[in-house]
């Protein structure tokens, strides 16, 4: 059985290709945060907690990339379509709707942030080596049309 490779499908744009990892994540971070308040009552010195409201879940995962092994070619041209991800389309008013697939792993959201660290360089100033820090907000909407076959 062949490696499953992590990916980001875009599922605001039919028919567009999954966009595959080069190398699985050591590691993935999930948050969840629930927001509460102090609600101090009428003759009451003591406050309550009171729920406020959930925020959505955070999917931070750090992607590893590295041309170094072929002369010549820059790993920015494997990293511009995450970064692409991550910006309004024009003449759209929200992110891309994407979902980040591994394993049993199925997150739908968007990416809220991406940053680039790039930590080899060619003699041309080509950078080679880098790692993508993104975090993924969960946002539910219908996955419709999703399959995967891991059969081939």
């Amino acid at each position: 059985m062949a490696l499953l490779k992590a990916m980001i499908i875009n599922k605001s744009k039919k028919a567009s290709l999954p966009i595959m990892v080069m190398f699985n994540p050591p590691s993935l971070k999930i948050k969840r945060v629930t927001r509460y308040a102090d609600l101090k009552t009428l003759n009451t010195e003591a406050a309550k907690k009171q729920f406020i409201k959930p925020e959505n879940d955070t999917l931070t995962v750090d992607l590893f990339y590295d041309t170094s092994a072929i002369p010549f070619v820059p790993v920015g041209p494997l990293l511009q379509p995450i970064f692409d991800l991550a910006a309004v389309p024009e003449g759209k008013t929200e992110p891309p709707k994407i979902i980040f697939v591994w394993g049993d792993l199925v997150f739908p959201g968007y990416i809220a942030s991406v940053e680039q660290n790039s930590d080899f360089f060619s003699l041309y100033g080509m950078a080679q080596r880098a790692t993508l820090s993104i975090v993924i907000v969960r946002c539910e909407f219908d996955p419709e049309g999703i399959k995967f076959d891991d059969k081939k």
